[in-house]
């Protein structure tokens, strides 16, 4: 069989991956950080060296602040809706998933948010995104690469933006994240969405966000952590 369809899904994983899901399921099968015994430990220590990874990939300072999803979509829906909580405008690229597209129409329904689109074709995609903002523009949404053309718009321009004008920048890396490098020390923005089942070779079911500050996410499932409401 020739598989052509790796920017939806890559087949072909590495064997240390096929050998790193064996031992985890055999060797650390427990609930971290729900326990003293070994295994409960072992497990929570694993998830921890994997938030160093993947922070030390995206040379991302606080391991703490990378939150493990179910994939990009859990991802950037966490992100949207728990960071644009105001009634706002919202700025998004022209290229954008549903995954994007779906959240940000259900918070003009439940929360009034008003969007707009910019043109990522434009000769001058600074300019272009600048003439886009208004008053109550008060985050920029974006995909780094879509996933129908492969065209890809400057996480640089992107950052840039957001940081001189104050904004929250959501950006989906679901098509680029393994691809090219990401430094989220020069390009931060306010939250980085990713699957681990594309270019990162992981499995399906599995994603994260790396959201840049300490400011409250309003969350979107709760349970599983005692008995105090937050």
């Amino acid at each position: 069989m020739i598989y052509l369809d790796n920017a939806a899904t890559t087949n072909k994983k590495p064997k240390s991956v096929y050998k790193a899901v064996e031992k985890s399921l055999k060797k650390l099968s427990a609930n971290a950080g729900r326990g003293a015994y070994d295994l409960s430990l072992s497990a929570a220590k694993k998830i921890y060296e994997t938030r160093e990874a993947i922070a030390s990939f995206l040379n991302f300072p606080s391991p703490e602040q990378v939150v493990f999803t179910l994939n990009a979509t859990h991802a950037l829906n966490m992100a949207i809706k728990g960071m644009i909580r105001e009634k706002c405008h919202v700025l998004l690229s022209d290229i954008e998933h549903n995954s994007v597209i779906r959240p940000i129409h259900r918070l003009k329904e439940t929360n009034g948010i008003d969007f707009s689109f910019f043109n990522s074709s434009a000769d001058d995609l600074d300019k272009e995104i600048e003439s886009c903002i208004r008053t109550d523009t008060k985050a920029i949404i974006s995909t780094l690469a879509s996933n129908v053309t492969g065209k890809e718009i400057p996480l640089e321009v992107l950052s840039k933006i957001a940081q001189k004008r104050n904004l929250k920048l959501i950006v989906d890396a679901s098509q680029y994240i393994g691809h090219k490098p990401i430094d989220l020390k020069k390009t931060p923005c306010s939250a980085l969405c990713a699957p681990a089942h594309k270019a990162l070779f992981g499995i399906m079911g599995l994603g994260f966000a790396v959201f840049s500050s300490e400011e409250e996410i309003s969350t979107m499932v709760e349970g599983g952590s005692g008995n105090f409401s937050k």
